[in-house]
């Protein structure tokens, strides 16, 4: 929400929190930026259905229903009061049910950005969050470099939103479609996370940057040891195999998989720099190498150069610590 009118803070927390609600329990809804005012719009059939100012009167406007002021949609809202309110305007826009695995993360997007607009809303601090792909929208470098969100279709074959987060000025990510993206170069596979029992509280944690390590390993963590890789050494051997990749991204001879063995490939020859993959590519392709090296029955030196090139760029994108995904 690029607009220069100054958006409020308690009023954004209360749009994205009901626009989640809406797209959870509706088919086909959409969140998109409102045109003109700042505000915040859900989209179904094709048409604006709810409409939310975040500037000004903050009022919220729906279809056969007259204008809501802030007061009576406002932040913090009980969970019960704001399920009333969800049910009366989809039932008066007529919103579909059963939304689809594709609208859960669009839900889950939603909530990550709920939570982490709601935990800043009354600290003081600045914030805003707004689709980096819209006209004249801000973009930071980092997120302008990234070639491999150009032309993904949305479900409406239209360019799908992008949200930045921006806290005290600076953009610390940005969310598209269940993927958090860093200004490290990361791709978060925020869904995963989530259905391997991540919670929200934690993929926001990781939206609004990373909180500081903790002395000791929690459970469902591995640390990423340091010095260079060792294929001997246990402790690399926990981080190869906290990611299964068979379940996170590739079966066994899909077309995912014969895509990591072209990775490998071209960093083994040179042709691919790693550290221009995301986290989870570069998990999942090391761990294809080690099933393939266990399968040949042995590490050659090509593969350890090939592992040390894939680890050295997780080491530089994370923060020492990956969550276990099996």
């Amino acid at each position: 929400m690029n607009d220069q009118v100054p958006k409020d803070p308690l009023a954004l927390t209360s749009a994205w929190r009901l626009a989640t609600q809406l797209v959870r329990q509706s088919a086909g809804a959409l969140i998109e930026e409102t045109a003109g005012s700042p505000g915040l719009a859900v989209r179904a059939g094709g048409r604006v259905v709810v409409e939310m100012e975040l500037a000004g009167s903050c009022e919220l406007r729906s279809v056969a229903l007259p204008p809501i002021p802030r007061s009576d949609w406002a932040w913090p809202m009980p969970d019960q009061e704001l399920r009333r309110l969800c049910t009366t305007l989809g039932s008066t826009a007529r919103l579909e049910r059963e939304p689809s695995s594709k609208h859960k993360r669009l839900w889950l997007t939603g909530m990550v950005i709920t939570r982490v607009v709601g935990r800043l809303a009354l600290s003081g601090t600045s914030l805003d969050v707004y689709d980096a792909r819209r006209e004249g929208a801000p973009v930071p470098r980092w997120l302008a470099r990234r070639d491999d969100l150009r032309g993904i279709p949305s479900m409406d074959d239209e360019p799908a939103p992008v949200w930045a987060v921006e806290v005290g000025g600076d953009v610390v990510g940005a969310l598209f479609d269940g993927w958090l993206l860093t200004p490290a170069g990361e791709s978060i596979n925020l869904f995963a996370r989530f259905l391997g029992g991540a919670s929200v509280e934690e993929l926001a944690n990781l939206a609004a940057g990373r909180p500081p390590l903790s002395e000791e390993t929690p459970p469902g963590v591995v640390d990423l040891p340091d010095g260079p890789f060792d294929r001997n050494d246990d402790r690399w051997a926990r981080v190869l195999y906290s990611f299964n990749s068979y379940e996170r991204l590739a079966d066994l001879g899909g077309p995912e998989h014969q895509r990591l063995a072209e990775i490998l490939a071209r960093v083994h020859d040179g042709t691919l720099d790693a550290a221009k993959l995301g986290t989870d590519v570069l998990r999942g392709a090391l761990f294809f190498l080690e099933r393939g090296c266990r399968h040949q029955g042995a590490w050659d030196d090509a593969d350890v150069r090939v592992a040390a090139a894939l680890v050295e760029a997780l080491c530089s994108k994370t923060d020492g610590r990956l969550r276990v995904l099996p």
